[in-house]
Order: C-alpha cells, then structure tokens, then sequence
C-alpha cells in the first residue's frame, strides 16, 4: 500500500513540477514527514493537511514538487484535493475563567500573606489590678505598612489597658500595666500597632479616629479627665487642652463623636465649662452651640460613684441638664451633627447632684437621682412621667479593658464610663 501511495505522489509531484517552477525543499520535507505517517491512504491527505494547518494557501492553488527533479512525468489522471477542517480540529477554547482570590475575603489578606506573629503579652491578673479586672491582650500579628492599603469599612482601632488608675497612680501603690494599640480587621485579626507611651497608660480609651489624617483622640487620666491626638503611623502624640474663660481646662473631657467626625468634648476650669465642637468638614475647633445658648448645661451625668454622657446610639445627640439654685430645671438636646440645640423644660428633683441620665430610643429618655422616683421623659414634648422600677431598655455600663472605634462610624457613647471604685 505505501508502494503505491509513493508512486501515485511522485507521478503527481512530476506533473505540477511540469506545470511550475517548482517549490521550496522545506514544502517536501514537511508533505513526505506527514505522508511517511500515514499509511492508512490517501483519504488521511485531508485529514493531515487539517491538522498540521501550515499548508492551508490564501487565495492560490497549492503546489508540491519533488527533488528527483530527472525523472520522466507519469501521465495520471487529475486528482482534485479539497481540504475540510475535521470538526475537532475547529474548536475554539474557552477563555480562561479568571479567579480574584480576593473576592470574599473581608479585610483583603489572603492566608499567607499575613506578617508573623508578635509575642502574646501576658495577661495581668485581678491580683494585679486596682479594681479586680484582669486585662487580658489579645494575640496579634506584627504591623507593617502595607496593611493600612487594605483598611476601610468593617475596620476598627482599639486600645487595651487598665480602665482607670485614678487613685491607685497618686499614691503609687500598684505599678501601672502597659497599655497597647492595635488595628482590627474585619476579620478580627489584631496587629499590634505599638505600645503606648506611658503617660498616657492612665485609663486610657480609643474615642475617635479621623481616618483622613490616620489619627485617633484618647482619652484617659482619672475620669477621663484628659485628652490626646495621636498619630497611628508615627507614634508621635500630642495633648488636648482647650481654654475656658481665660483659663487652660484642667478637665479636657470627650463626649461624643457621629458617623461623619463631629466630636463634642467638655473644657472645665476654675471660671466655668465650656463645650467644644471639632467640625468634620471644615477641620476646626470652635465653640459650641451650647456656650451661648446654654451655658450652665452639663454633659456629664451621674455622680460620685460613676460618671458619663448620654450619647444616642448613632453618636449624633447628647442629652445634657441644667440646674438653677440647686434643683433641676431643664434637659437639653445637643444635635452634634447640626450644631443645634432645643430645651425641654421638666419638674424640678430634690439632688440633682446626683441625677443621671440615659436614651430609651429616639424620642425618651430615661433619668433618675439619689432619694427620687425614675422618670421617663418624652425629649418632643416635656411630658414626664414617674416609673416605680428602671424601665426596659435601660443600658447597664460594664467596666472593660478593651475599648474599639469602627472606620466611619459613630463612638459607642459606653466609653465615657467612668468608675471611681473610691
């Protein structure tokens, strides 16, 4: 059969050597290579011309030639070759599917791309602590650079450390334990950003974060009596002391921060508080709203035993109360986001020195004072009604070694808790 095949090809290849000048050597070479494997016959011509694709001609007849080129031409009838593509040959792959590794990963860090782990710090114990809370430091990861290109929303920034030292640092009975910042991801992956310095170790708390300046405001010293900016990527710090009535503050107090980055903070000196207003958009200190319109209000509720602000769930209003000769005289409703205030006027209480205040939702509140009922206040209407018992919804402050501020969202007003123990 290959006998055959050769002498049908040679004759074919004298005829059209005839017929033209002839074609390169590397043409034969590659036809007699595909025609030495096929020895099936001559129908596997298409087949093999499909399927090497080199010898597929554009607009000419195709040619082939042979190297005997002496030899007499063997008079053979004409063959007519068309070559048909099998349809195997024509399949056209599919794109590759592409794969974001990434796609569903929350804080955008795969597995092995995380850095090593930092050495645990070990946990102080309620032996160790002025008030019988052990601190315990959450295991973290080292923090490099690259790690802020991934932060934004579901991220946070949180401190832990003693949550306060009021009395206990005046007189130096306990040694103060080391108080540590770290970012969060949404994974709750901690890296440990650094250890702070240790003035600031004294109750300090994470109150805000300003994302745009990759800083956050702290909050510590007994009571919270003291405030800080400090910067995430360098470490340095710097303390807030605002004036009051041509007095520096020796109280610089925090007391709410919204979504947008407004903050309310509370300046008190010996000739009176004044409520300052940091503004998101123009990124400036000013004056509150309240300094003129309500001069004589209060942000901090409570009393001897334990102190806060009444901050609503969103962080955009605060509810602040104003005395007159001794007695309880009005409750005021602080927009922080709009800068604006209204006053509801309310029955008076026997101490208000000892009045304290929380949300129920929106639109009521709940307060109370040492020797009174409970009150529930309607903030639209002034109506005040009498409970015989705290009523639902009631927040109960717990004391914490951990404190965290979301990336673009309000601050949980349960920071400005405050515990004496005294």
């Amino acid at each position: 059969m290959s006998d055959e095949l050769g002498d049908e090809l040679r004759a074919l290849f004298a005829q059209e050597d005839a017929r033209t000048d002839g074609a390169p050597d590397e043409v034969l070479a590659a036809v007699l290579a595909g025609a030495g494997r096929r020895r099936r016959g001559r129908t596997m011509l298409a087949v093999a011309a499909s399927t090497v694709g080199v010898l597929a001609i554009g607009g000419a007849s195709w040619a082939v030639t042979t190297v005997n080129r002496g030899a007499d031409p063997v008079s053979q009838p004409t063959i007519h070759v068309t070559v048909t593509p099998s349809p195997d040959a024509s399949v056209t792959a599919s794109p590759a599917e592409v794969v974001d590794p990434y796609e569903g990963d929350l804080d955008g860090i795969l597995a092995d791309e995380y850095p090593e782990a930092v050495q645990t710090r070990p946990t102080v114990s309620e032996s160790d602590t002025e008030f019988g809370i052990p601190i315990v430091y959450p295991e973290a990861l080292v923090m490099e650079d690259w790690v802020w290109d991934r932060v934004g929303e579901g991220w946070s920034v949180a401190t832990v450390g003693l949550p306060d030292y009021r009395h206990a640092g005046s007189v130096g009975v306990y040694e103060m334990p080391p108080s540590v910042i770290y970012l969060v991801s949404p994974e709750e992956v901690y890296f440990e950003i650094a250890l702070l310095p240790e003035p600031l170790w004294n109750g300090v708390r994470v109150v805000s974060w300003d994302e745009e300046d990759e800083t956050v405001r702290l909050s510590f010293d007994g009571g919270g009596s003291s405030g800080a900016v400090y910067d995430l990527r360098t470490g340095e710090w710097e303390e807030i002391v605002f004036a009051s009535y041509g007095a520096n503050a020796d109280s610089n107090q925090f007391v709410a921060a919204d979504a947008e980055g407004n903050e309310l903070w509370s300046a008190r000196s010996d000739n009176g508080t004044k409520l300052y207003r940091w503004d998101a958009r123009s990124r400036e200190w000013s004056a509150s709203a309240l300094v003129d319109q309500a001069p004589h209000v209060s942000a901090e509720q409570g009393g001897i035993a334990a102190s806060w602000c009444a901050v609503s769930e969103e962080g955009d209003r605060v509810i602040l109360t104003g005395t007159q000769d001794g007695a309880w005289t009005e409750i005021v409703v602080y927009s922080l986001t709009e800068d604006s205030l209204r006053t509801v006027s309310v029955p008076p209480v026997s101490d208000p020195w000892f009045l304290r205040g929380e949300w129920l939702d929106g639109s009521t509140a709940w307060f109370t004072a040492v020797g009174d009922d409970d009150y529930v206040i309607d903030l639209e209407s002034g109506a005040v009604t009498a409970v015989g018992e705290r009523p639902a919804g009631v927040q109960n402050h717990a004391r914490s070694t951990m404190w965290s501020v979301g990336y673009g969202e309000p601050t949980d007003g349960a920071v400005t808790y405050r515990e004496c123990m005294c």
